[in-house]
């Protein structure tokens, strides 16, 4: 878990294939639900725009529910990217409680801003002041990020490949233990 941009789907599937598992990307498992649904495909911020914050996060934990029923508990590991707002969302996170280890990829703001305005903001960015806004954002969701982690990972100055080392040497996440 994060916020966007910082690396949850790259790292995610990376660590995924070193370990063997299944990897899901929420968002875009949430958009095939959303696709089923419409008739036609639709992206997270077509999604997001046309329906509100509150439709998005009941589909998010619709989506969650149905990978915890796809993903049994000890039955088939999974490696899944939370989407940044997931964090957010009570009625989706308790979809996952007790059903594994939550690794919050910490960024550096300024360097996730950039990275979120270089792909266009998003409609949750849509304000006056886009850069304030996403800071307000960034400030609420990193507290509830490390309330929620069980492990953080500083992504600053971190390949995709080195923070996959970091993790793959942390002891929570070694079968077995």
């Amino acid at each position: 878990m994060g916020m966007k941009h910082c690396g949850k789907t790259t790292l995610g599937r990376l660590l995924a294939d070193r370990r063997g598992e299944a990897f899901i990307d929420l968002d875009g498992f949430a958009e095939d639900i959303a696709a089923r649904q419409r008739g036609r495909p639709a992206g997270v911020r077509e999604i997001y725009r046309d329906g509100g914050k509150d439709a998005f996060q009941a589909l998010e934990a619709e989506a969650l529910r149905k990978i915890a029923a796809d993903f049994p508990q000890g039955k088939a590991a999974l490696v899944l990217a939370l989407g940044g707002g997931t964090i957010e969302n009570p009625s989706g996170l308790a979809a996952l409680e007790g059903r594994g280890l939550f690794v919050f990829l910490d960024q550096d703001e300024d360097v996730l801003f950039a990275r979120i305005a270089s792909s266009g903001l998003p409609p949750f960015l849509q304000a006056p002041d886009p850069k304030a806004a996403f800071h307000a954002l960034y400030e609420k969701r990193v507290f509830l990020y490390r309330k929620k982690a069980d492990l953080t990972v500083d992504m600053r100055d971190k390949s995709p490949q080195a923070a996959l080392e970091h993790l793959a040497a942390r002891r929570e996440l070694r079968r077995g233990g």
